[in-house]
Order: C-alpha cells, then structure tokens, then sequence
C-alpha cells in the first residue's frame, strides 16, 4: 500500500530569503517512491489533500496532475 506523508522543509529563495513550505513524501512498504518538495505554504490545506490520497489510492501516474489541480 502506497502511503502519502506531509513533510516540511525550510527552503531558500533569492527574492524571498528562507521560507517554510510543505511537500509530500510518497512511500511503500517503507521504502520511499518519490519526494515532492514546496507544494504549498499551506500545511492545514496539504494535510486535507494528503488525506485523501491515503484514503482514495491514486496511481501514481496521476499524482503530478492532482497537484497541479491543487495548487491552481
């Protein structure tokens, strides 16, 4: 089963300096598949998106569509 974490990272821009932004870590049977950094500034809305990736188990083909959806 494919779990979907919410991870945090502190990140660097030259515009903005250092910021907090929210990702997600996609993992299976402990091992890690993908990470996805700076999806959002968001950490509640990430965390209700991340939900339901858990609960409706997406292929991962369609994970980088999902978020595009998200974030626009």
């Amino acid at each position: 089963m494919i779990v979907y974490c919410v991870r945090r990272d502190q990140l660097r821009d030259e515009d903005i300096g250092r910021y907090i932004s929210f990702g997600i870590d996609i993992v299976e049977d402990g091992k890690p598949l993908r990470v996805i950094k700076d999806v959002s500034p968001n950490e509640k809305e990430l965390r209700k998106l991340v939900s339901l990736l858990n609960k409706l188990q997406p292929s991962l083909i369609h994970i980088d569509d999902i978020i595009e959806d998200f974030i626009s």
